[in-house]
């Protein structure tokens, strides 16, 4: 605390590197009516409101998150990600069921989910192919 008078804040655990001039004011649960609530139902949607000061622009969050039971048991976690396997596998994960033709109907229906990200910009490919062949006969 007495680090908050001085606006510094030490230095960041993971990389070792002076911990700028950002504060976390507020941590908010939405619902989906709009209010903030503490309680959730399994698979009732909710938004995560961050509220953070800063005097500089900053850069977009990355995010990861945890759910755990009282004991302290995982339910569940995640973490933002721009790559489509992961979420895939997070899919996977968040079934209820442990039957394996159940897991491979969710596996599929997840496969249809995340398969836009995987060819987004697959058509980029041949032509990456005539460019790098163009590129080594500039070589010789």
């Amino acid at each position: 605390m007495a680090k908050l008078g001085t606006s510094t804040y030490g230095d960041c655990e993971d990389c070792g590197n002076p911990i700028g001039e950002a504060r976390l004011e507020a941590v908010e649960l939405i619902g989906v009516d709009g209010e903030q609530r503490t309680q959730f139902l399994s698979g009732e949607p909710l938004t995560l409101r961050l509220r953070v000061d800063s005097e500089t622009p900053l850069p977009p969050p990355r995010l990861s998150y945890e759910l755990r039971d009282s004991s302290g048991l995982l339910l569940a976690g995640g973490a933002q990600s721009t790559a489509a396997l992961p979420d895939m596998g997070l899919l996977i994960l968040r079934s209820r069921s442990r039957d394996e033709a159940d897991l491979q109907s969710v596996a599929d229906a997840a496969a249809i989910t995340v398969m836009p990200k995987l060819t987004r910009r697959l058509q980029y490919l041949p032509m990456l192919a005539n460019v790098a062949t163009l590129f080594g006969l500039f070589g010789t």
